[in-house]
């Protein structure tokens, strides 16, 4: 939540969602070592439920083939018990847990493959 958007946008890695002229979602995707990582996506308040944040993950998902990637990677809060929810029902699955730096903080990260295509 405290991230610099403003390097993120300058570098690329921020994405937007609009409908109607509005900003109804983001995700930040970044070039990581064997997969794209996910470091955020978020919906707002007022446009959940209606599948921005399955479009945004698709997004990702395409991104993730557009430049050879084999996976996308995110991480999520283990108390979110519905966003890995929804994330396991998208083809995620859990590859590791990490404890956070506050004894109360579980993280998990999630894995999905997607079909690459070989980089020319």
């Amino acid at each position: 939540m405290h991230d610099d958007y403003v390097r993120r946008i300058d570098d690329g890695e921020a994405w937007v969602l609009e409908e109607a002229g509005e900003l109804v979602g983001l995700v930040v995707l970044r070039d990581g070592l064997a997969a794209l990582m996910l470091p955020n996506i978020a919906v707002a308040p007022a446009a959940q439920g209606r599948g921005h944040g399955r479009r945004l993950l698709a997004f990702a998902g395409e991104e993730a083939t557009r430049r050879g990637y084999g996976e996308v990677r995110l991480y999520v809060n283990a108390l979110l018990v519905e966003n890995i929810t929804l994330y396991q029902h998208l083809g995620f699955r859990e590859i590791e847990r990490i404890e956070g730096e506050r004894d109360d903080r579980h993280y998990l990260c999630m894995a999905k493959p997607v079909v690459s295509s070989p980089v020319t």
